[in-house]
């Protein structure tokens, strides 16, 4: 990962920032500045010992491309998942930012047994806390039907509308605590 002559590091995720934070330890240097994506993001940011000076007011990349401090001409490496959009990269380009994208991460497949997929489909509720994990869950279970899937936010709601499948709630805030909250607005309507 390059960052050199960059002003800004905008990172998407707390896998981003974990896969950021392993190339520093490897020796890559931080841009100056570091933004990210919502508050779960900066507190994975904060425990890597970042100082994060922009954080998204929604917690979406098109969010952080929209709202991000930057001027044209300024330079920003966006590190994001391998099958993540282009909205954070398209928001700063229109807004005259040279984006230079980066993949910091890969979801990939598990090996999933046959017992495995059943007690998937077989669960209450399932949590997508990202646009790839529902995409990689299409994947293994192609159209078997699927319990209530709860979505950590709207991109990821989205995503999950997008393959056809319903959204049974979405969290109110995309943490751990508005998953819960969710889950059980779903399971104790």
């Amino acid at each position: 990962m390059a960052c050199d002559g960059s002003a800004w590091l905008a990172v998407t995720s707390g896998n981003g920032v974990d896969a950021v934070a392993a190339a520093v330890d490897a020796g890559v240097a931080l841009p100056t500045r570091i933004a990210v994506v919502g508050a779960a993001t900066a507190a994975r940011a904060a425990a890597h010992g970042w100082v994060v000076d922009h954080v998204s007011p929604e917690a979406s990349a098109d969010s952080l491309g929209r709202t991000l401090p930057a001027g044209p001409g300024e330079r920003v490496v966006a590190a994001v998942a391998e099958l993540a959009s282009d909205d954070l990269a398209r928001a700063l380009a229109d807004r005259g930012i040279e984006v230079t994208v980066v993949t910091a991460y890969r979801t990939v497949i598990p090996d999933v047994s046959g017992a495995d997929l059943d007690r998937v489909v077989a669960a209450d509720v399932i949590v997508v806390t990202s646009p790839s994990i529902i995409d990689r869950l299409i994947d293994l279970v192609g159209e078997a039907d699927l319990p209530a899937l709860v979505a950590i936010g709207g991109t990821t709601a989205s995503a999950v509308v997008r393959h056809g499948r319903a959204v049974a709630a979405v969290a109110d805030e995309p943490t751990i605590d508005g998953l819960i909250d969710a889950v059980v607005r779903t399971l104790d309507p």
